[in-house]
């Protein structure tokens, strides 16, 4: 059961992407670059730092993102004013519009994905889905501490 489990899971994961990713590759973008649009749409003041703690992805990649961004002209970049070492991330239009047609897909995602579904069902699904996750995120911490002792 477990096994058969995570396989579904992951299955559905897979599945969930490749809905996406078929818009995504249209636009240029990849999956994480698109994180990184949204945070910046939703925070026009956040750094660079903080989108690879907020993504929990390492800041190498996130240079690597930013930088593909700019190149396919969907952000900008200019020097904070108010501390000059550090650069501000700004969306252009381009981004914004392909953002806004992006988290349309994401509803018709939505509606695809809990079609004959219950609020109710719903409901228990996410209780479950996030109590497993919490359960993989505390035995992977448990793992963590045991390998650097």
């Amino acid at each position: 059961m477990e096994r058969i489990l995570g396989y579904q899971v992951g299955k559905l994961a897979h599945n969930i992407k490749k809905f996406i990713d078929r818009y995504l590759g249209e636009v240029c973008l990849g999956e994480g670059q698109y994180l990184i649009l949204r945070s910046i749409i939703n925070d026009c003041d956040i750094s660079q730092k903080e989108i690879s703690l907020k993504l929990d992805i390492n800041k190498a990649t996130t240079t690597k993102s930013i930088k593909k961004l700019m190149e396919n002209e969907y952000i900008t970049r200019e020097r904070n004013i108010e501390n000059p070492r550090y650069y501000k991330l700004i969306c252009t239009a381009k981004a914004k519009k392909i953002v806004e047609e992006i988290n349309g897909l994401i509803n018709i995602e939505k509606l695809v994905l809990t079609k004959e579904i219950s609020e109710k069902e719903l409901e228990v699904f996410l209780l479950v889905l996030n109590k497993m996750n919490n359960n993989m995120l505390d035995e992977l911490a448990r793992e963590e501490k045991r390998v650097w002792r």
